[in-house]
Protein backbone atom coordinates (compact mmCIF):
# COMPACT_ATOMS: atom_id res chain seq x y z
CA UNK A 1 0.00 0.00 0.00
CA UNK A 2 1.25 3.47 -0.82
CA UNK A 3 0.56 6.56 1.26
CA UNK A 4 1.41 9.81 -0.53
CA UNK A 5 4.55 8.42 -2.08
CA UNK A 6 5.56 6.34 0.93
CA UNK A 7 5.25 2.58 0.59
CA UNK A 8 4.22 0.49 3.57
CA UNK A 9 6.24 -2.60 4.36
CA UNK A 10 2.93 -4.13 5.49
CA UNK A 11 -0.19 -1.99 5.83
CA UNK A 12 -0.71 1.48 7.26
CA UNK A 13 -2.83 1.70 10.40
CA UNK A 14 -4.13 5.17 11.28
CA UNK A 15 -4.85 5.67 14.98
CA UNK A 16 -6.96 8.75 15.78
CA UNK A 17 -6.17 10.24 19.18
CA UNK A 18 -7.16 13.20 21.33
CA UNK A 19 -4.33 14.28 23.61
CA UNK A 20 -4.81 16.64 26.57
CA UNK A 21 -2.03 18.23 28.57
CA UNK A 22 -2.91 17.72 32.24
CA UNK A 23 0.43 19.10 33.44
CA UNK A 24 1.61 22.55 34.50
CA UNK A 25 3.74 23.42 31.45
CA UNK A 26 3.65 23.04 27.68
CA UNK A 27 4.45 19.53 26.49
CA UNK A 28 5.34 18.16 23.09
CA UNK A 29 3.34 15.45 21.39
CA UNK A 30 5.33 13.76 18.65
CA UNK A 31 4.24 10.74 16.68
CA UNK A 32 7.72 9.21 16.89
CA UNK A 33 7.38 8.46 20.62
CA UNK A 34 4.12 6.51 20.36
CA UNK A 35 4.06 2.70 20.56
CA UNK A 36 1.61 0.04 19.43
CA UNK A 37 1.66 -3.48 20.90
CA UNK A 38 0.43 -6.81 19.55
CA UNK A 39 1.30 -10.35 20.66
CA UNK A 40 4.23 -9.17 22.77
CA UNK A 41 5.76 -7.12 19.97
CA UNK A 42 6.35 -3.37 19.97
CA UNK A 43 5.75 -1.28 16.84
CA UNK A 44 6.95 2.29 16.38
CA UNK A 45 4.95 4.97 14.63
CA UNK A 46 5.94 5.83 11.07
CA UNK A 47 6.82 9.51 11.44
CA UNK A 48 7.93 9.77 7.82
CA UNK A 49 4.50 8.86 6.49
CA UNK A 50 2.67 10.74 9.27
CA UNK A 51 3.98 14.11 8.09
CA UNK A 52 1.88 13.75 4.93
CA UNK A 53 -1.38 13.74 6.89
CA UNK A 54 -2.85 17.22 6.38
CA UNK A 55 -5.35 17.10 9.22
CA UNK A 56 -2.99 15.61 11.78
CA UNK A 57 -1.08 17.57 14.37
CA UNK A 58 0.78 14.39 15.28
CA UNK A 59 4.25 14.89 13.80
CA UNK A 60 5.05 17.60 16.36
CA UNK A 61 2.69 19.68 18.43
CA UNK A 62 3.29 21.71 21.59
CA UNK A 63 0.26 21.55 23.86
CA UNK A 64 -0.20 24.18 26.56
CA UNK A 65 -1.59 23.17 29.98
CA UNK A 66 -5.31 22.39 29.82
CA UNK A 67 -5.40 22.33 26.01
CA UNK A 68 -5.99 19.31 23.82
CA UNK A 69 -5.33 18.42 20.20
CA UNK A 70 -6.71 15.81 17.84
CA UNK A 71 -4.18 13.88 15.85
CA UNK A 72 -3.43 10.77 13.88
CA UNK A 73 -0.56 8.41 14.57
CA UNK A 74 0.37 6.19 11.66
CA UNK A 75 1.86 2.71 12.09
CA UNK A 76 3.26 0.40 9.41
CA UNK A 77 2.36 -3.12 10.55
CA UNK A 78 2.17 -6.57 8.94
CA UNK A 79 -1.25 -7.46 7.51
CA UNK A 80 -1.55 -10.37 9.94
CA UNK A 81 -1.06 -8.23 13.07
CA UNK A 82 -4.12 -7.42 15.14
CA UNK A 83 -3.34 -4.37 17.34
CA UNK A 84 -3.96 -4.81 21.05
CA UNK A 85 -2.88 -1.62 22.82
CA UNK A 86 -1.30 1.74 22.14
CA UNK A 87 0.92 3.57 24.58
CA UNK A 88 1.08 7.37 24.31
CA UNK A 89 4.12 9.34 25.47
CA UNK A 90 4.62 13.07 25.81
CA UNK A 91 8.38 12.85 25.44
CA UNK A 92 10.80 10.12 24.48
CA UNK A 93 11.01 7.40 27.10
CA UNK A 94 14.49 6.41 28.31
CA UNK A 95 15.71 3.02 27.14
Amino acid sequence: MEFLGTDAQGVFLLVHVTVKNIGDEAQAFTSSTQKLYAKGKEFEADSGATIYLESSKSPYEKINPGNKVNGIVLFDIPKSVKPETIELHGRPSPR
